[in-house]
C-alpha cells in the first residue's frame, strides 16, 4: 500500500509541474510562437503571480492590431486539464489598457476531459471594445479551482494594439 501511495503522490507532483495553457493568436509573450511537444509543454507553463497578472512573462512588442468594434478570434490550447467535479473552474479572456486591471470579455467553463493529459484547442471570438490603445494586453487565464494547483490559475498574455 505504501508503494501505491508513493506512486500516486509522485504522479500528482509530476502533474503539478507540467504546463496548462498556450496562446496562439494573438501570439503569447515570449521568444516566439509556443512550441508544443505534447501535454506539459514548457512554453505553456505560466502561473499567475500576485505581483504580475501575466505571470513571469514581461511585456513585449505589439504582436497584433485589433480593429475597434470588430470581432477577433482568440486561439488557445488548454494543455493540461485539471477539472474537478466538486468545484469546476473556468477559462477566461480579458483585456487590459494598463497591464494590471483586466476586464473580462469571455468565460469558458472548465469541463471533464476524462484525462488530465488531454490537449484541447479553443477559438473564441471576442468583441473588441471601441476605445483604441497603442499598447493593451489580452490575457487568457485558466483557473481550475483545484486545491492542488496555484489558486490564481495559469495565464498567457499577448501585447496588442487596438485601432
Amino acid at each position: 500500500m505504501k508503494v501505491v501511495n508513493s506512486i500516486f503522490v509522485f504522479l500528482l507532483l509530476v502533474g503539478i509541474a507540467y504546463s496548462h495553457l498556450c496562446l496562439f493568436s494573438p501570439q503569447q509573450r515570449g521568444s516566439g510562437p509556443p512550441l508544443i511537444t505534447g501535454p506539459g509543454s514548457d512554453d505553456c507553463f505560466n502561473p499567475v503571480r500576485q505581483s504580475n497578472a501575466c505571470g513571469s512573462k514581461n511585456a513585449g512588442a505589439v504582436v497584433a492590431t485589433l480593429g475597434v468594434n470588430s470581432y477577433y478570434s482568440v486561439h488557445f490550447q488548454q494543455n493540461f486539464n485539471h477539472w474537478m467535479k466538486s468545484n469546476p473552474g473556468f477559462m477566461d479572456i480579458s483585456l487590459s489598457y494598463d497591464g494590471q486591471t483586466f476586464k473580462q470579455l469571455e468565460v469558458i467553463p472548465d469541463f471533464n476531459a476524462f484525462d488530465m493529459w488531454t490537449q484541447t484547442n479553443f477559438t473564441i471570438p471576442i468583441l473588441v471594445p471601441s476605445t483604441p490603445c497603442d499598447s493593451c494586453v489580452i490575457r487568457v487565464r485558466y483557473v481550475p479551482n483545484n486545491p492542488l494547483e496555484p489558486p490564481m490559475g495559469f495565464v498567457q498574455c499577448a501585447d496588442v494594439q487596438i485601432a
